[in-house]
């Protein structure tokens, strides 16, 4: 029997029910998921959920510090004061320790965890949350100095912070800034700035865009990143090839005119970002890496990264139309709850505008960033403090997240490795039509009170 300790009580359980017992984990935690949900942990690459016995049991936890990971097909974590020690149960009964039957106190709060959360997080198959209109340009915009650029989505792998940490060529061409370390392999890095003939902004902290280019891969700084944008190919124009002859290597292919023709974005031609003897070294170098390492160009899951309150979320890109400036005004909604922070007009739509954040019970959102989310029928901009990036996920480290709360909100779990932080998925449907529920019941509460005008 291990017996171990919750406030001033002392349980046991079978020591067969037990699979080990470790220290306090880093916690990943789940909005307005019930109190005993503490968060998830990593152990050994799967999400387990870790839940507090104090609150189990009706009471305040306040000095967890130990963690038992109990066997079977369901992974759980359940989090104690203290362990004292494996001992016989005569021994355990004698101690003062009572046998706990943690099965209809888990139940209570998470009726559907053992059937949906066992087999070790198992790893899931990519799943299309919404479908993504075929007709419209994807694009990531960015800035290089006041010149606004974009990129087809399809075309960049990642996008990760500037590295701190650059191994410099000797005698290298002004474009190239160095290598530097990403996901165990060496990366090059080239200024986009330099291969275009534009002046970057030299105080700009910069993004480096991550492309595959004839099957090798290199990363472009940018100074900074601007939008997801999802345009009607009638907004966007062909540039003469005689306009296309620049100062720099990359070549601009079009111009996307948005927002009445007073903001102009020019996209970049990928298959021309550099020139032709070095994209002939550059698949020299792949042949090499291929034979050496058999990589393959990691195809997963493209994944918007961003915070809210703080803390890491994800949205698959399918589900998203574009992000978006949030107006400086909005256009307010009477008597509408907090959340519904007001309408905001995207080319000819009006969308209500979300405070995410308010809604999982923090405080309201500051950013200037709306993900405009799509599902079916279902429409909104979604504010948030800080858009991450874009990531390109592999199966392997996305798992089926636990049922526990937040009101299906969560789906997935993209896991870093062993041991490492785990970002939650939101379901796109499941936030889309959580949040129609909420309008509905604002606009039915307003016209019990007999004002049902928008």
């Amino acid at each position: 029997m291990l017996r171990f300790t919750s406030g001033r009580r002392s349980f046991f359980l079978p020591a067969s029910q037990v699979r080990e017992v470790v220290g306090q984990q880093r916690l990943t935690r789940i909005p307005r998921a019930p109190e005993s949900l503490l968060g998830l942990i990593n152990v050994r690459g799967a999400a387990v959920p870790v839940l507090s016995l104090a609150n189990l049991l009706g009471k305040k936890s306040c000095a967890e510090a130990r963690i038992i990971l109990l066997d079977g097909d369901t992974q759980i974590g359940l989090a104690v004061d203290r362990v004292a020690t494996v001992t016989q149960r005569d021994a355990a009964q004698a101690d003062g320790a009572k046998p706990i039957d943690l099965a209809p106190l888990i139940a209570k709060d998470f009726a559907g965890l053992a059937p949906r959360s066992g087999r070790r997080s198992a790893p899931v198959r990519r799943q299309r949350t919404a479908t993504r209109d075929a007709s419209r340009l994807q694009l990531l915009a960015f800035a290089i100095g006041d010149q606004e650029l974009a990129l087809p989505l399809d075309a960049i792998d990642a996008v990760i912070a500037a590295p701190k940490t650059i191994a410099r060529v000797p005698g290298g061409e002004a474009a190239v800034l160095g290598t530097a370390d990403w996901r165990g392999r060496l990366l090059p890095l080239l200024s986009l700035s330099v291969l275009l003939g534009l002046p970057g902004d030299a105080d700009a902290k910069g993004r480096v865009l991550v492309l595959s280019i004839d099957g090798a891969r290199i990363g472009l700084r940018v100074d900074r990143l601007t939008d997801v944008l999802a345009l009607d190919p009638a907004s966007v124009d062909l540039l003469p090839a005689a306009l296309t002859r620049g100062a720099g290597e990359a070549r601009i292919q079009a111009v996307a005119r948005l927002d009445g023709g007073h903001r102009l974005v020019s996209i970049l031609a990928s298959g021309e970002l550099l020139a032709p003897e070095h994209r002939r070294g550059l698949a020299r170098d792949a042949q090499a890496e291929v034979a050496t390492t058999r990589m393959a160009v990691d195809a997963g899951e493209p994944v918007l990264l961003f915070t809210l309150g703080g803390a890491p979320f994800g949205l698959p890109l399918a589900a998203i139309d574009e992000v978006a400036r949030v107006p400086a005004r909005l256009t307010p909604v009477p008597q509408a709850a907090g959340v519904l922070v007001g309408l905001m007009e995207l080319r000819g739509r009006a969308l209500p505008v979300i405070d995410q954040a308010q809604r999982f019970g923090g405080e309201a959102t500051t950013g200037a960033r709306a993900i405009v989310a799509r599902a079916g029928a279902l429409e909104a901009a979604f504010l948030v403090d800080r858009i991450i990036g874009v990531v390109r996920v592999p199966a392997d480290r996305l798992a089926s997240a636990p049922p526990l709360g937040g009101e299906g909100l969560f789906d997935r779990t993209m896991i870093d490795g062993e041991g490492g932080p785990i970002t939650l998925l939101i379901n796109a449907f499941a936030l889309l039509a959580g949040t129609e529920r909420a309008l509905l019941a604002m606009l039915a509460a307003r016209a019990d009170d007999g004002d049902a005008t928008p």
